[in-house]
């Protein structure tokens, strides 16, 4: 897929209960914004970045901890080495883990 940018601000995504593999494949996917996106508990994102080689900012503004901490487990190892570029401003930190 050719496809270099995703910006799901703004996206009602609660009555959707699967976005896994929502990004497979997109080899070309550089940038990610979840600014501000509810992930109902029930939603499975399992494998949303499989083969995203060169995904390396992550956008995730105005999140909920439980929203930031899903996509956290579902980034995949950078091919470079290197680490991700995260924007995430929030106040409340306590449900990390």
């Amino acid at each position: 897929v050719n496809m270099n940018g995703g910006d799901l601000q703004g996206w009602n995504l609660a009555k959707i209960s699967n976005m896994g593999y929502m990004f497979e494949g997109c080899t070309n996917l550089i940038s990610i914004i979840f600014k501000g996106v509810s992930i109902p508990n029930s939603t499975t994102i399992t494998s949303m970045f499989d083969n995203c080689l060169v995904l390396n900012n992550v956008n995730m503004d105005n999140c909920d901890a439980a929203v930031i901490n899903k996509i956290l487990r579902v980034l995949p190892e950078r091919t470079d080495g290197g680490d991700y570029k995260l924007k995430v401003n929030m106040a409340d930190t306590s449900r990390f883990s």
